[in-house]
């Protein structure tokens, strides 16, 4: 993930994981990481049905008002938010189902802006679909 934000010279966008775990583990490694820095380039917040709604609310409006880089969250969380044509999307795991790959990239540019989506793979086959 870090590798890539730093390749891409990313400066926002949704990183998706499959599990709520996944997504708080990785919160906390790239706020950790970012501290180290001035102006913290792996900011972040991460939205997932274990966080409190109105918590979920305000790290929604962090990210939209750009005060945090990155939203990382579970595809159920992403489910019904209006965020659209962010730069970047990074899924970390495949999703289980076909349709949520679709909705996560779907995020992606918009309006006749680029962007990019990227799955992070393994060299170990895993049957996801």
């Amino acid at each position: 993930v870090v590798r890539a934000i730093q390749q891409q010279n990313m400066d926002q966008g949704i990183i998706f994981c499959r599990t709520k775990l996944d997504c708080d583990n990785l919160e906390n490694y790239l706020n950790h990481l970012g501290s180290r820095s001035r102006d913290n380039p792996f900011s972040c917040v991460c939205l997932h049905g274990d966080r409190k709604g109105p918590e979920r609310h305000a790290n929604l409006e962090k990210f939209k008002r750009g005060s945090v880089k990155f939203l990382i969250c579970t595809d159920v969380a992403a489910r019904g938010i209006d965020v659209s044509g962010v730069p970047f999307v990074i899924n970390v795991t495949l999703p289980d189902e076909k349709s949520n790959y679709v909705h996560r990239i779907g995020r992606v540019g918009r309006a006749e802006r680029m962007g990019l989506a990227i799955s992070l793979v393994a060299a170990v086959p895993e049957k996801v679909w």
